[in-house]
């Protein structure tokens, strides 16, 4: 008794082999294939998961020409039965991706695919490559590679909008992707996220990759598809009241500033102003006071014509100019002081605007209107660890009705410069077109900073950084717009190159990082940077800079 242990029986050691295909029915790879049915048996019990989104059917067959069983629950057999006839002196393979997992532990089937043919062979020929996405750093999972075979009844640009395609393939969650078991000829490739499930491009919803010209097989080409979506032509949604002086008014595609059209008799004294939500694709159209007017027409001008709208006013609600700064409290030494208004502001009275610092000593500034009169910038010096309180009495700001803000007060404060932190790039610029370097935050999904013009010495200085993590993104902006261009894929515009500094930066306060960003190129591995004597390194190694350039504390 003394040296009994008391303990459970393990179970021995966890299932980590996927379930392996022991018998199928008819057997893979069958030739003159005219079975109704297939039967896949496993060794053992499996189950599917997010079997619409992996399942990849080549070519694409209709979702009510075959049924998948079971569905939900476990088996060792599943059952693909045809519902309808299969094309003559075809080879078709049925990709199951990820979607075949064992009923205990979970353990995937990955890419597990069952192919057969309708003729007398099996075709061979395979196509690969990878996507990507124009702008951001990260592809999105389950991208759909479409193949045509060019016909002379339908244009090739066409087939997307109207056909499915011949042959499909996916990346599922990964940026490669490959066709297998495909015939000789010529096609018109596409890439395509397809957010309907339907094969076809739907420019509203999809985002779509395309090559120049069409790819003849055999080949050796691999392929590369920049995803982009498409900015929408321009047409107008149905306006919608939203108060007693706003109505909404949707639109779709890059609004052109095109004039609203007052269709309806209205009092002489009733007047409008249009600005934009900035987070929407609504134009605020603003009234003013309409007693006894229940009703107002619109007129939209699309192309040619006008497209006629009767919005109905409801009970009157009231409302008042509200101000608000974005960043209270808090200021950093590179920030611009912005005020948002809930309505639009037309006139603006500097002097009734007082800054102050610590030593409640004015302070110089520049007041700025937003051309969208929905935004107020101040600009000044700000100097580190100090104190600033602004003062607004009634009358600075005006809206469009006439009334003015209430008497108001905020306070911010800034850090000390050890605080913060400094980012220097070095990227030396030999392409034709003009450039825009940016720096994000580490997320990839907002700009903190950029530069749109040469330095003669190929380095730019991001300076009094809040410590955290950043990333870095050039875009080659050919047409000197001072922005990325999405592509149009009836056009034949390709999107405008991306380039993204392969390592997340992390920044702490009081440091500064220097790093040698070559875009377009394969950059040096990170991990393997500090030791090459050619690179920019975070270290002591650091090559010679010219004399004003910060260097690591």
């Amino acid at each position: 008794m003394g040296c009994a242990r008391r303990g459970s029986p393990t179970g021995g050691p966890i299932d980590s082999i996927p379930p392996v295909l022991i018998n199928a029915s008819p057997k893979m790879r069958s030739i003159q294939f005219d079975s109704e049915k297939i039967t896949l048996t496993f060794d053992e019990f499996i189950k599917f998961k997010n079997l619409d989104k992996q399942l990849v059917i080549s070519p694409p067959l209709e979702k009510q020409a075959y049924t998948i069983s079971p569905q939900t629950g476990a088996s060792k057999k599943v059952t693909i039965e045809f519902l309808d006839s299969l094309q003559a002196q075809t080879t078709y393979t049925i990709n199951f991706g990820e979607a075949i997992n064992d009923h205990n532990e979970g353990n995937v089937l990955s890419f597990f695919s069952y192919t057969f043919s309708t003729g007398d062979e099996i075709d061979s020929l395979t196509l690969g490559g990878r996507v990507s996405d124009a702008l951001l750093e990260e592809s999105e999972e389950y991208v759909t590679l479409q193949m045509y075979p060019l016909v002379d009844s339908i244009p090739k640009d066409s087939m997307p909008y109207l056909i499915k395609p011949f042959y499909v393939t996916s990346t599922l969650d990964s940026v490669f992707f490959e066709f297998q078991n495909i015939r000789e000829g010529i096609y018109e490739v596409i890439a395509l996220k397809d957010r309907n499930l339907n094969y076809r491009f739907d420019p509203a919803s999809d985002k779509i990759g395309f090559l120049e010209e069409p790819i003849r097989l055999p080949s050796d080409s691999v392929l590369n598809f920049r995803m982009f979506q498409e900015i929408l032509e321009f047409s107008w949604a149905r306006p919608f009241y939203i108060n007693h002086n706003k109505i909404g008014i949707g639109y779709f595609g890059a609004y052109d500033k095109r004039p609203v059209e007052i269709l309806s008799p209205v009092p002489e004294s009733f007047r409008y102003y249009i600005n934009r939500e900035r987070k929407k694709d609504t134009l605020n159209f603003w009234v003013t006071e309409h007693e006894g007017l229940d009703s107002v027409q619109l007129g939209l001008p699309i192309a040619d014509s006008l497209q006629k709208y009767t919005v109905k006013f409801r009970q009157k609600t009231p409302d008042s100019l509200i101000i608000n700064p974005i960043k209270k409290g808090q200021i950093d030494l590179k920030d611009t002081l912005t005020f948002t208004f809930n309505r639009p502001v037309i006139g603006v009275d500097a002097s009734k605007i007082v800054l102050t610092n610590i030593d409640t000593l004015a302070v110089p500034f520049q007041l700025r209107l937003d051309s969208n009169a929905d935004r107020a910038y101040v600009d000044f010096d700000k100097t580190p660890n100090d104190n600033y309180r602004l003062s607004m009495t009634p009358g600075a700001f005006t809206d469009f009705w006439g009334a003015t803000n209430d008497s108001l007060q905020w306070s911010w404060r800034t850090k000390k410069t050890d605080a913060y932190g400094t980012v220097v790039i070095r990227m030396p610029w030999d392409f034709e077109c003009p450039f825009v370097l940016q720096l994000l935050n580490g997320k990839g999904t907002e700009v903190i900073r950029e530069f749109n013009q040469e330095d003669p010495f190929g380095t730019y200085t991001f300076d009094y950084l809040l410590p955290g993590k950043y990333r870095v993104r050039v875009i080659e902006d050919c047409n000197a717009n001072g922005r990325w261009d999405t592509g149009n894929y009836l056009n034949k515009i390709q999107p405008e190159r991306t380039s993204y500094y392969p390592p997340e930066l992390e920044l702490r306060a009081n440091w500064d990082l220097n790093e040698q960003f070559i875009p377009f190129q394969k950059n040096p591995d990170p991990v393997k940077k500090a030791a090459a004597p050619e690179a920019f390194s975070k270290s002591k190694q650091t090559p010679a800079l010219p004399a004003n350039l910060p260097r690591m504390r």
